[in-house]
């Protein structure tokens, strides 16, 4: 009952200093929605990268650019996007390795497709081997790949978005475009993948895995010049370890570029680890951000109880005179910091969810609000209140009676 008759206190009180406990709240309630908000960014964008990377099967293996070894802790996550240093011989070493089913090459093209007067500004557009499906576990649901990775007509395998985006259906088969100044028959179209539209991948960037078109590697060199390995896809075989071919690779890679470490291979479970690494980086410094709003909002926490104190000073005086402890005013006044600080919880929250659902639908982002991190805004409201409102309450409950009775 005590507690009860506390909190319809902290109501009154928020009432009669309405204006100053609006602002107070919100505050904290920007404080929350930024934490919150900014926290589902970064899950959102490891749920769709993590969905992706299970598209390619937790026997796949990259290659890529970069040293991803424990030994490097220093990672920039920039090095998915630099120069490439994998090379031909990286390529063959690769796929002549025993224990790997398939690999092929990756290197990125530049080049709009053209069907008639359509576009496709958003194609991920890639020169692969022919077994190009094989090693970056994909299906082709309708026709096939290439059969070489120079066949003798041009001819390409694409995603579902691409033939839906260049000729208004899915249904693309022996259709032709352009790329650049040639044209190429569609022979292949892959499985549709259970992923959002711009969502980020292992090929880097912002991209959807649904929007490929896949140029074999041969003729692209002729059509496009000479190309840069980006990545290599693989596949290891059902009776070996990812993660200890990916090791072992990694060591040969090394030594086959003369021991100087600009080339990883990774198994779907390193890149999962690598990608909790960079995103917590960037989940500390959001809630970096973040903390400091909370902070702005527990000064005004403690600049209105302060003031509260000081209008109720006679208030405390009857209170004591009657027989209220120190504890008893302590807890009323933290409970009226505490309410005001839970309010702009719940607040930012709301505003958070409301945000969330807008981005979701105007943009390609998918922010995920968890329970764990709603939980957490609360405990920081929580926080908030009782550090910021533990001072005034404390001068509240110090105050001498007869001094306080006194007051005018």
């Amino acid at each position: 009952m005590l507690l009860l008759s506390n909190i319809k206190a902290a109501f009154r009180s928020i009432r009669s200093n309405l204006a100053s406990s609006i602002l107070t709240i919100l505050m904290v309630t920007i404080g929350i929605s930024s934490v919150v908000l900014l926290s589902a960014l970064v899950e959102g964008v490891k749920n769709d990268i993590t969905a992706q990377i299970e598209t390619f099967g937790t026997r796949s293996i990259f290659v890529a650019p970069f040293d991803a070894t424990d030994s490097s802790p220093e990672f920039n996550p920039t090095q998915w996007f630099g120069a490439s240093s994998i090379t031909e011989s990286d390529y063959e070493l690769v796929k002549n390795d025993p224990d790997i089913a398939a690999a092929a090459k990756f290197s990125a093209l530049s080049a709009v497709p053209k069907a008639g007067d359509k576009v496709f500004l958003n194609a991920l557009l890639i020169a692969s081997n022919a077994n190009f499906a094989e090693a970056s576990n994909y299906t082709v649901a309708q026709g096939r790949m290439f059969q070489t990775d120079n066949p003798p007509t041009r001819e390409v395998a694409v995603g579902t978005r691409t033939a839906q985006a260049l000729f208004d259906t899915e249904e693309a088969l022996g259709k032709t475009f352009q790329l650049g100044r040639h044209e190429y028959a569609v022979v292949g179209i892959f499985e549709k993948q259970g992923v959002g539209e711009g969502q980020t991948s292992p090929f880097g960037g912002g991209i959807d895995v649904n929007s490929l078109i896949v140029v074999p590697y041969e003729t692209a060199k002729k059509d496009f010049g000479s190309l840069q390995i980006n990545r290599i896809f693989a596949q290891a075989k059902e009776s070996a370890d990812p993660g200890e071919i990916a090791m072992r690779l990694t060591d040969a890679l090394v030594e086959n570029h003369g021991g100087t470490r600009d080339i990883s291979a990774l198994s779907a479970k390193d890149v999962l680890k690598l990608l909790d690494t960079v995103l917590g980086t960037l989940a500390a410094a959001s809630t970096g951000v973040g903390a400091i709003s909370l902070i702005v909002g527990g000064i005004g926490i403690m600049n209105i109880m302060l003031v509260a104190v000081t209008e109720r000073t006679r208030e405390i005086g009857i209170r004591k005179a009657i027989g209220a402890t120190r504890s008893a005013i302590l807890l009323q006044f933290l409970i009226e910091a505490l309410v005001i600080s839970v309010l702009g919880a719940i607040l930012g929250i709301v505003i958070a969810m409301a945000a969330s659902a807008a981005i979701t639908a105007k943009t390609s982002l998918n922010p995920a609000i968890t329970s764990a991190s709603m939980a957490l805004a609360v405990s920081i409201g929580l926080g908030v209140g009782l550090v910021f409102g533990l001072i005034p309450a404390v001068r509240a409950a110090r105050k001498d009676p007869i001094e306080a009775l006194r007051y005018e």
